[in-house]
């Protein structure tokens, strides 16, 4: 499962809340390697979790505006809702 995933949320989280990065800037905050991370952008961008722009030779990757910033903001609410201080996200 693609959202099964920590270190892909984690991709999904920072770009939601930071916005648009190139991969070396993501595995700089994440502090992973830039092939691990590949790998990882790779299964949500063939999902459409992630979308990408090229400028230059740099790719950009972006949370999905459309569908996924919703659901993260959405369950951010519930957690905040929810779940209690022991509660793990």
């Amino acid at each position: 499962m693609i959202l099964g995933n920590k270190q892909r949320m984690r991709i999904l989280r920072m770009l939601a809340e930071e916005g648009p990065k190139s991969v070396s800037m993501i595995a700089a905050a994440l502090e992973v390697e830039q092939s691990a991370l590949s790998h990882g952008l790779r299964q949500l961008l063939r999902c459409h979790f992630v979308t990408v722009k090229r400028d230059g030779k740099t790719r950009i990757y972006a949370v999905n505006e459309e569908t996924v910033a919703p659901l993260l903001k959405q369950i951010d609410r519930h957690i905040r809702t929810y779940c209690v201080k022991a509660c793990e996200h």
